[in-house]
C-alpha cells in the first residue's frame, strides 16, 4: 500500500474488499466492521477501483474486483432474460 494516498476509510474499504468481496462475504460484514450501509460501502468502493494510485498500491485485488465490475456491468447491458438492459 502506498502510505499517504488513501485515507483511513479508503484503505479500510479496500482492505475489506481484499478480505472479503472476492470470496464473496460481503453481507453484513460491512455493517459491523465498517459501519456503513453496503450502499455506501460500494460507492467508495467503485470510486477507489477507478483510482490509479489505487491500482499501483494493490494490482491483484484490484484488478480481480475490475474484472467482477466489468463482468457484471456487461451482463447488465445484454438484452434477453440473462441481462437485465431495459428492465429498469
Amino acid at each position: 500500500m502506498l502510505p499517504g494516498c488513501l485515507d483511513a476509510q479508503d484503505r479500510a474499504v479496500l482492505v475489506f474488499a481484499r478480505d472479503h468481496h472476492l470470496q464473496g462475504r460481503v453481507g453484513a460484514g460491512v455493517q459491523a466492521q465498517l459501519g456503513m450501509t453496503q450502499t455506501r460501502y460500494y460507492q467508495l468502493l467503485l470510486r477507489l477501483l477507478d483510482r490509479v494510485e489505487v491500482t499501483e498500491a494493490e494490482p491483484e485485488p484490484v484488478a480481480g474486483l475490475v474484472a467482477l465490475r466489468n463482468g457484471r456491468r456487461r451482463r447488465l447491458a445484454r438484452p434477453g432474460p440473462a441481462g437485465r438492459a431495459g428492465s429498469r
